[in-house]
């Protein structure tokens, strides 16, 4: 469903956004004690390691690879108890953190004039690429081809926007 698949996107983009604005030193310590904010980096990064590094090997051992699921589960426990605290002793920042007010699909399209258009795009998986095209009276979802390398293009733009938030590649 386009609705679906757009809030899926722009939730997405929050989280993502959220996770360059902590990495790029611009971020509050929202009042949480400063070691919290230090493992929930730490162990996104770990996560997001072992998780590329289990996707793009294909040929491991059934060994490899089940110390990369249990690497994964470990730090993913991790995580949630750490935001399960956040959750209890800091609500507000953790709605703020983790779970950010998106606009609804309906709200967008009120809040866009007679003649305004949303263009927004959404890479879903390595080879699926979407435009979701917004007006006051339509939503359209549509799938776009891509050249065989984008993907490897789309993952090294998001690991460098990760590693330097400051200086964006041309």
């Amino acid at each position: 469903k386009p609705e679906t698949a757009w809030y899926f996107a722009e939730l997405f983009k929050s989280n993502f956004l959220q996770k360059l604005s902590w990495q790029a030193g611009k971020r509050a310590d929202f009042g949480l004690p400063v070691n919290w904010i230090k493992n929930d980096i730490a162990w996104n990064n770990a996560l997001a390691y072992y998780q590329r590094v289990r996707y793009e090997s294909t040929a491991q051992s059934p060994a490899r690879q089940a110390a990369l699921t249990d690497s994964i589960q470990r730090i993913s426990e991790r995580l949630y108890q750490l935001r399960q605290e956040i959750s209890k002793l800091y609500p507000t920042v953790y709605r703020y953190l983790y779970q950010p007010e998106l606009p609804t699909l309906s709200a967008v399209k009120q809040a866009l004039g007679a003649t305004q258009t949303l263009l927004s795009y959404h890479w879903g998986a390595p080879d699926q690429l979407f435009a979701f095209v917004i007006r006051r009276d339509t939503m359209l979802a549509v799938p776009l081809s891509i050249a065989e390398n984008t993907a490897d293009k789309v993952v090294a733009f998001f690991q460098h926007c990760a590693q330097n938030p400051y200086r964006l590649p041309d």
